[in-house]
C-alpha cells in the first residue's frame, strides 16, 4: 500500500480554488488521502512561487497536508511556503544545480520538509520549469544528496505526464539502487492497476492529477481498505 497524492497544477496566479475543487479534495480526504501536491507552473518558470495563497486555503478548508513545488529558488520563498502551512517543499532546480544550498536548507528546516523533485525526460533531468536540461545525472546526484541526509524524492516521468505511455519500470532502477530512499512517482498515474505496478516496483507514493486522472475517491478508499485488511 502506497501513499496516493492528488495534485493541482496552477498555470497562472489565482486568488482561491473554486468551491467544486475544494469539495473534490474533501471527498479524497474522506477516502484516506492525507496530502495534496500543488504544482506552480508559472513559479517554476520564474524566480518565485505565485500560488502560495492557496496553501492556507487548502489546509484550513480541507485539512490536508500540502507539498508545494514550483519557484522555490530562495530561502525566503521556502520560508514563506512553510509559514503559510505547507509541510513540504519540492525543490528541483536548486537541488540539481546548487546541491550545497539544497543540503543546507534540508539541514535548517529538516529533510522531511525539503524534498528533491526530479523531472525526467528521456532519462535526463529537466530544470528551470523544464526549459533546460541539467548536466547532472540523477543516480550520481541522488547518491550525493543521500549522503547528506536526503530521505525522499519525487520523480516525474515527463513523457507520461504529457500524455505518453505509463511506465513503472522507469522507477524500478532507482528503488533498486537506493532501497531506503522514499521514491514518489508522478506522471500519468490514472488507475489502481498502475498504482499496483508502482507498488511492485518499490515506489512508496504516487502523485495523480486531480483534473486528469481517472482515480476516484471510492477506488482509493477500497485500495486502502484492502491494504489494511491484508
Amino acid at each position: 500500500m502506497i501513499d496516493l497524492i492528488p495534485s493541482i497544477k496552477i498555470l497562472t496566479p489565482t486568488e482561491l480554488l473554486d468551491r467544486e475543487t475544494i469539495e473534490r479534495l474533501k471527498a479524497f480526504k474522506e477516502s484516506g488521502v492525507s496530502r495534496i501536491h500543488i504544482i506552480d507552473v508559472q513559479g517554476a518558470k520564474s524566480n518565485a512561487p505565485v500560488a502560495l495563497n492557496l496553501v492556507k486555503q487548502i489546509t484550513e478548508s480541507c485539512g490536508l497536508k500540502v507539498s508545494y513545488s514550483g519557484g522555490i529558488k530562495s530561502r525566503e520563498s521556502l520560508k514563506n511556503a512553510l509559514s503559510l502551512g505547507a509541510d513540504q517543499v519540492i525543490c528541483s532546480t536548486i537541488a540539481s544545480e546548487q546541491s550545497n544550498v539544497f543540503n543546507y536548507w534540508a539541514e535548517c528546516f529538516g529533510s522531511q520538509c525539503v524534498v528533491f523533485g526530479a523531472d525526467l525526460k528521456e532519462g535526463k533531468l529537466q530544470v528551470k520549469g523544464r526549459k533546460q536540461e541539467s548536466a547532472a545525472k540523477l543516480e550520481v546526484l541522488l547518491k550525493s544528496l543521500i549522503a547528506e541526509g536526503l530521505k525522499s524524492v519525487v520523480i516525474c516521468n515527463v513523457e507520461a505526464e504529457e500524455g505518453g505511455e505509463f511506465n513503472a519500470d522507469c522507477y524500478r532502477g532507482i528503488t533498486s539502487l537506493f532501497p531506503r530512499l522514499k521514491v514518489i512517482a508522478r506522471g500519468g498515474v490514472n488507475t489502481i492497476a498502475e498504482v499496483n505496478s508502482l507498488e511492485e516496483a518499490g515506489v512508496k507514493g504516487a502523485v495523480f492529477s486531480l483534473s486528469e486522472s481517472k482515480l476516484t475517491p471510492e477506488e482509493i478508499y477500497n485500495y486502502y481498505k484492502q491494504g489494511k485488511d491484508e
